[in-house]
C-alpha cells in the first residue's frame, strides 16, 4: 500500500512497473511520482515506452507486473471504464472526433444529455458547452461542425471534450504538434488555468523549449527503464536531453559548413495572388537556406509552387542557370526538384502500405518491367536507401504506419533521394520526431550539402534553422522581409522581419 503521508502530495504514483509483449520488454521496473496539482513532462525519444505507460494508466493495456496507486489507493488492474471513474482521461495526439457533427456535440458524443421526454437535448449540451468555452475564454461556437474548424481549433473541441468529464487527471499527447504561436499560447493559458483549479496534467512533448514554459516537473524514460525524475527549473535542456539520450550532447545542431558551388535554383519576381509577391532570390549546390516566416507568411505555399503543385501566376524559375517551365509536380522532379510536405502522415505517407512501396513510388516508373514490379531493383534501391539513411525497420515489407516519426521521415528523404534531385524542399522536418532522431535529420542534412544538394528548410522553430542552415530568408506576408547569414541571425532580427517592422533586406 502507498504511503498514507504522501496522499496530499502524489495523485498517481506506480511502482515497478512492467510490460511485457511476445519477445519485447516495453517496460520494466518504471516507478514516477506525480504531484497533485502540476504539469509532470513525461520525455524520451520515440520507443522510449511513454505511449506503453500512458496506454496502462489510462486502462487501454494491463502491466505484466508492479503496482498502481490513485489517490494513494491500489488499483489491481485499470481499465478505460475505470480510468473514466477515476477521473484519469488522455487527449490523444491523433484527433478522435466525428467531422460531421457539431463542437457541443463531439464534446457530448456518447453521453448525450435528454430531455424528460427522452430525446436528446441539444439545447442543454449547447449550453454547458458554451459555459467550459467562457470558463476558458475559448472563442468557439459550439453549434458550428466540427468539420468546418482548423487542425488546432478542432484539437481544442478534444480538450474541452475531456474537460467536460470533470477529470483530475490529464494526460497530454503531443498537444502542440500542429498549433502555431499563438494557438500554443492559448493551450498554456488553458493549461495555467486547469493547475490553478487543481487539475493534475501529465504532459508528453519532444519540444523541450516548451518545458520552462509549462511543466513544473519530468521524468524521463529510455529504453522502456526509469532514468531520471526531477524539478525542471533545476536541469538544463542540454542536461535533459543528455539523459534523453544517454550520453552528453555538445551541439544539438551539427552544422557542418560547407563551400557552395554554382547557383543551381533562381526565382526573379516570382507571384502567385494571395500567396507569394515579387519573390526574387538564388540558392548554390551545398548550401542549405532556412524559410523563417509567421504562419500564413506563404513559406509552405511558395514551395508548393516551385514544386508544381501550384503554380505561379508571374515569374521564372531557373535551373542551372537555364529557365524552366514548371506547370506540374512532374515537371519539378524532371528538373532535378523534390518537395517533401510538412504533414507527413496526411499528406506524404500512404500508412497502409509497406516501408519498400513509400520509398519508391516516386521513382516507380523506373522500376517497372511492362507494370509488373522489378524485384530485384527494388530491393536493391531500397536497401541502398536503408543503409544509407539508416532506416530501422524490421523488415522492407513492415508497414510504415508502424515506425516512429523518425524513420517514417527518413522514408520520405530516401523517396526524395531516388529521384535524384538537384534541390530537395524539406517542410518542417523534425515536425513531430524527437530529439536523437532530430539529430540523425541534422546529419543527414550536412550529408545532403556534401554530397551537392541544394537544401530549402522550412521550419517554425528557429533555433533550428539557426542552428543548421548556412543562410536564413524570412518571408512576411507573402513577400522575402529579410535575409541573413548564418553568423549575423539572431532571433530577434528574424523576429522583426517575420512581424513586417523591417522591410530591408540583409544580404548576407
Amino acid at each position: 500500500m502507498a504511503d498514507n503521508s504522501k496522499l496530499e502530495d502524489y495523485i498517481l504514483e506506480t511502482k515497478n512497473i512492467s510490460k511485457e509483449f511476445p519477445g519485447v520488454v516495453a517496460l520494466k521496473d518504471v516507478s514516477i511520482e506525480v504531484k497533485r496539482g502540476t504539469v509532470h513532462a513525461l520525455l524520451g525519444e520515440n520507443g522510449a515506452g511513454k505511449s506503453t505507460l500512458v496506454k496502462i494508466i489510462s486502462g487501454v493495456y494491463s502491466q505484466t507486473s508492479g503496482q498502481i496507486f490513485v489517490n494513494g489507493k491500489e488499483i489491481e488492474k485499470i481499465t478505460p471504464k475505470l480510468a473514466m471513474d477515476l477521473k484519469i482521461a488522455v487527449i490523444h495526439q491523433e484527433l478522435n472526433l466525428v467531422p460531421q457533427l457539431t463542437v457541443a456535440e463531439n464534446v457530448f458524443v456518447g453521453r448525450e444529455m435528454t430531455t424528460k421526454y427522452g430525446t436528446i437535448d441539444y439545447k442543454e449540451m449547447h449550453r454547458q458547452t458554451e459555459k467550459l468555452l467562457d470558463q476558458f475564454k475559448i472563442n468557439l461556437n459550439p453549434k458550428e461542425k466540427v468539420s468546418e474548424l482548423s487542425i488546432a481549433d478542432q484539437q481544442i473541441v478534444e480538450i474541452i471534450k475531456v474537460l467536460s468529464l470533470d477529470t483530475d487527471i490529464i494526460i497530454m499527447d503531443e498537444p502542440t504538434d500542429v498549433l502555431t504561436d499563438n494557438e500554443i499560447t492559448q493551450l498554456f493559458e488553458i493549461v495555467h488555468r486547469l493547475r490553478e483549479t487543481g487539475t493534475t496534467i501529465i504532459y508528453i512533448t519532444h519540444r523541450l523549449n516548451e518545458l520552462e514554459q509549462i511543466c513544473d516537473d519530468f521524468t524521463i524514460l529510455r529504453d522502456g527503464q526509469f532514468i531520471r525524475s526531477g524539478k525542471i527549473k533545476e536541469y538544463t535542456q542540454r542536461d535533459i536531453v543528455s539523459l534523453m539520450v544517454g550520453h552528453n550532447v555538445d551541439n544539438q545542431f551539427p552544422y557542418e559548413k560547407s563551400i557552395p558551388g554554382e547557383e543551381v535554383l533562381r526565382l526573379e519576381n516570382c507571384t502567385r495572388e494571395g500567396v507569394a509577391e515579387n519573390i526574387s532570390f538564388s540558392i548554390r549546390k551545398g548550401e542549405a537556406v532556412g524559410f523563417a516566416g509567421l504562419v500564413g507568411a506563404g513559406r509552405s505555399e511558395l514551395a508548393r509552387c516551385i514544386f508544381g503543385a501550384d503554380r505561379f501566376d508571374q515569374g521564372n524559375i531557373y535551373v542551372d542557370g537555364k529557365k524552366v517551365s514548371i506547370h506540374s509536380v512532374r515537371d519539378a522532379i524532371k528538373n532535378g526538384i523534390y518537395y517533401t510536405t510538412e504533414n507527413r502522415k496526411e499528406d506524404g505517407l500512404y500508412l497502409s502500405a509497406a516501408v519498400d512501396f513509400n520509398m519508391t513510388i516516386s521513382c516507380i516508373d523506373d522500376i517497372l518491367s511492362g507494370k509488373v514490379i522489378r524485384k530485384s531493383m527494388e530491393n536493391s534501391l531500397t536497401q541502398d536507401m536503408k543503409q544509407k539513411l539508416a532506416v530501422k525497420t524490421p523488415h522492407m515489407k513492415a508497414l510504415i504506419k508502424n515506425l516512429s516519426g523518425g524513420n517514417q521521415q527518413k522514408v520520405i528523404f530516401a523517396r526524395a533521394l531516388l529521384t535524384q534531385p538537384k534541390i530537395i524542399i524539406l517542410d518542417e522536418p523534425t515536425r513531430g520526431i524527437d530529439v536523437g532522431a532530430k539529430t540523425e535529420i541534422y546529419k543527414i542534412i550536412n550529408t545532403l550539402k556534401a554530397e551537392g544538394n541544394a537544401v530549402i528548410v522550412i521550419s517554425s522553430e528557429l533555433p533550428e534553422l539557426m542552428g543548421i542552415c548556412d543562410r536564413i530568408l524570412v518571408l512576411h506576408e507573402g513577400k522575402l522581409s529579410g535575409e541573413f547569414s548564418k553568423e549575423d541571425a539572431t532571433e530577434p532580427k528574424i523576429m522583426q522581419c517575420a512581424f513586417g517592422i523591417s522591410e530591408v533586406m540583409e544580404n548576407a
